[in-house]
């Protein structure tokens, strides 16, 4: 479940750590900076390094994943100046010289150590050492599964208080999407002072309740020529508004060709840091089904409603039809999102 395009920074202190380490590059189908202390990189082939305080500060935080083989102890040592959050730290994990156990150290949820770390010791078939409390106890690991399902967390203050309640109860959730067989410390229901929200609105369900949010809505927009920013998003704010949606939800912004240069939606969509999509009236018209129409759209554009078939093109089915706000008009479309609870690398 890890990014192929993850980059990896190896590092080993003697011949029999060079020599694990090598074998692991071969074993993982990922990019692999492997560095070797400088006496036993040569006859490795492997890159050179004589001062690890040096190689560690320049290159912490330019890796997704650090992997020391060698000691715990000096990863520890090494690591511990840099380290800031788990939202920001790379992931490490240790392996002993002689391969016996992988050990996942920083970052184990959200930088997906731990389920880095449990593929790497299947492949090297050793002992797997993880501390985190929800493994552990084989309870819901609500940062992992934010992480994997590419979900935003929207209130994230309330992670640590969902994980140490859900190692002795479970709790409630709902969700808006499909899903497989749900994870062990949950339950469906909509009624509970703590619980998770797993949707596309904004709303929340429970008293305290931790909102994770699949990028499933898909913004069809037209407009006049030049329309300004701020009309364009007071306009996609009401009918979000209005329809109980979450603004994290969004996905793309999608138009008509016609407007691939329009200076309101292209900054409308790098505010929010999605995509802005535009399709030709060809791709536009070859759309099955019934939508709004309008006269004047179809004389200007070629095409009888631009909103609703630029925001269904790439959605599994239209949520809100039509909506005009300041003659900006807006229709959403939603992709039919597939949550994973049972998952591996």
């Amino acid at each position: 479940m890890l990014n192929k395009d993850i980059k990896i920074l190896m590092i080993s202190f003697s011949n029999r750590g060079a020599l694990l380490s090598k074998r692991i590059e071969e074993i993982l189908d990922y990019k692999i900076d492997n560095y070797a202390f400088y006496k036993y990189a040569s006859i490795n082939n492997l890159k050179s390094f004589d001062n690890i305080k040096e190689l560690i500060k320049n290159n912490f935080n330019n890796y997704d994943y650090l992997i020391f083989v060698g000691a715990l102890g000096i990863a520890v040592r090494e690591i511990s100046p840099y380290i800031k959050n788990k939202y920001v730290d790379p992931g490490v994990i240790v392996i002993d010289e002689l391969g016996k156990f992988t050990i996942p150290i920083l970052s184990g949820h959200i930088g997906l150590s731990n389920l880095f770390a449990r593929a790497l010791s299947k492949k090297l078939n050793n002992i797997l050492v993880v501390t985190t409390a929800t493994d552990l106890n084989n309870r819901f690991k609500v940062d992992e599964f934010a992480v994997i399902n590419d979900l935003y967390i929207e209130n994230p203050g309330l992670l640590k208080e969902i994980s140490s309640t859900i190692l002795n109860q479970d709790l409630p959730c709902i969700i808006d999407f499909k899903h497989d067989e749900i994870a062990n410390g949950l339950y469906i229901d909509n009624k509970g002072e703590l619980g998770i929200m797993i949707s596309y609105h904004h709303n929340p369900v429970f008293n305290r309740t931790l909102k994770l949010i699949p990028k499933s809505l898909i913004i069809g927009i037209g407009c006049k020529k030049d329309t300004p920013v701020d009309k364009i998003r007071e306009a996609l704010n009401k009918v979000l508004n209005d329809n109980d949606l979450s603004i994290h939800a969004v996905k793309e912004i999608a138009s008509i060709d016609l407007k691939k240069e329009e200076k309101g939606l292209i900054e409308l969509s790098k505010e929010l840091n999605v995509e802005f999509i535009t399709y030709s009236k060809d791709e536009l018209n070859k759309l099955d089904g019934i939508f709004s129409s309008s006269d004047f759209v179809l004389k200007t554009t070629g095409v009888d409603c631009v909103c609703e078939r630029a925001a269904k093109i790439k959605s599994d089915r239209l949520l809100i039809k039509k909506t005009v706000y300041n003659s900006v008009t807006i229709s959403i479309g939603i992709i039919d999102y597939q949550i994973k609870f049972n998952y591996e690398e």
